[in-house]
């Protein structure tokens, strides 16, 4: 801004600090509603067509499946770095006639519609 409107350099440092120190807290409560993690129980309809189904659900998340048992998926991001930090997966159980979805609210929500 300095460079632009010209001024005092002091002035737009201490403006810019501010502004800063201001923006972190807001930004962050701001992220905390999407990213949180939630815990959803779904009533399984149909379990023979479940990982076609989960594919193409976590597909349109641009999401991987990964068969970890017989009654457990893991859903990751293909690439960038949620994928390199391993944040963001979604953990799918099968429990009798239910499904336990596991991970951040938005993709959560999210998948579980497709589902």
């Amino acid at each position: 801004m300095y460079c632009f409107l010209g001024g005092n350099l002091l002035g737009w440092l201490v403006a810019g600090i501010i502004w800063g120190v201001s923006c972190a807290p807001l930004f962050s409560a701001c992220m905390l509603i999407p990213l949180r993690e939630i815990v959803l129980r779904i009533p399984l309809k149909n379990p023979a067509n479940l990982a076609d189904r989960l594919a193409e659900a976590a597909n349109r998340q641009r999401y991987s499946v990964e068969r970890k048992s017989r009654e457990i998926f893991l859903c990751k991001p293909r690439f960038g770095l949620p994928r390199l930090l391993k944040c963001n997966q979604v953990s799918v159980q099968i429990e009798e006639n239910n499904l336990l979805l596991t991970g951040p609210a938005g993709i959560v929500n999210k998948i579980r519609k497709k589902l």
